[in-house]
């Protein structure tokens, strides 16, 4: 469903010619504010616990919907954003996207699929 859901959202953002950075930032800033709506605690939002633990928990399949959301919109910004790849821009934004993909996004396919199953069940 969030890869869906990217996939959509770039695409809807390249046919209304909307500012990349726009959307790279208001599809960040969007879904931290949904997973600080589903979470329970402060915690459970910024993912401060174990990697390990946290890995065991969610499981791969989680973590790829995940990351792939993530990289898909990370690479609709480069590509619409700049006309030639470079180690000058790219570092930055993988090192970027890696903090964000740790802190926040790593479960956030996860969490969204247990809240629409549990409203869904109960």
């Amino acid at each position: 469903m969030l890869l869906i859901f990217t996939l959509v959202f770039c695409l809807i953002s390249y046919v209304l010619k909307i500012n990349a950075f726009l959307v790279y930032f208001s599809y960040v800033c969007g879904f931290t504010i949904v997973k600080s709506f589903i979470s329970e605690s402060l915690k459970d939002l910024f993912i401060i616990s174990n990697p390990a633990k946290m890995y065991t928990n969610i499981g791969f399949i989680h973590s790829f919907i995940s990351g792939s959301s993530l990289l898909i919109i990370c690479l609709y910004y480069s590509i619409m954003e700049y006309s030639s790849f470079s180690y000058k821009y790219m570092i930055p934004m993988i090192i970027v996207n890696f903090l964000i993909y740790r802190f926040i996004f790593w479960d956030m396919s996860y969490e969204i699929d247990r809240k629409i199953l549990n409203r869904r069940i109960g």
